[in-house]
C-alpha cells in the first residue's frame, strides 16, 4: 500500500516541531509551483515539495525549484517517510553549533 501525499506532508510537519523548528504550509497567490513547505529553523530555510513514491513535479515546479535554488536556498523533494528521516538528519547537521 502507498503511503498517501498527506501522510508524508504531516509526518513531515510532526517531525520538524519535534526538532523545534516551524513547517508552514507554503502558498503564494498569484505564483504557482510552489513547493508545499517551507521549514524555518536556526536561523535556516528550507522548502520542501511533497509528493507520492511515483509523484512527479510538473514543468513549473521545476523551475520555481530552481529558480530558488539561484536564491541560494534549499529546495528537496521527499517521497516518502524515510526520505524526511533523512530530511531531518540534513538539517540536523547543518544547524549544529559550530
Amino acid at each position: 500500500m502507498t503511503t498517501r501525499e498527506s501522510q508524508i506532508e504531516a509526518y513531515l510537519v510532526d517531525k520538524i516541531k519535534a526538532i523545534g523548528g516551524l513547517c508552514w504550509k507554503f502558498v503564494s497567490p498569484n505564483v504557482t509551483g510552489v513547493p508545499d513547505r517551507i521549514i524555518l529553523i536556526h536561523g535556516n530555510a528550507y522548502f520542501v515539495e511533497v509528493k507520492t513514491e511515483t509523484g512527479r513535479l510538473e514543468k513549473i515546479q521545476y523551475h520555481r525549484a530552481r529558480q530558488i535554488r539561484d536564491c541560494g536556498l534549499s529546495v528537496t523533494v521527499v517521497k516518502s517517510k524515510e526520505q524526511v528521516d533523512q530530511l531531518i538528519e540534513r538539517i540536523r547537521d547543518e544547524v549544529r553549533p559550530a
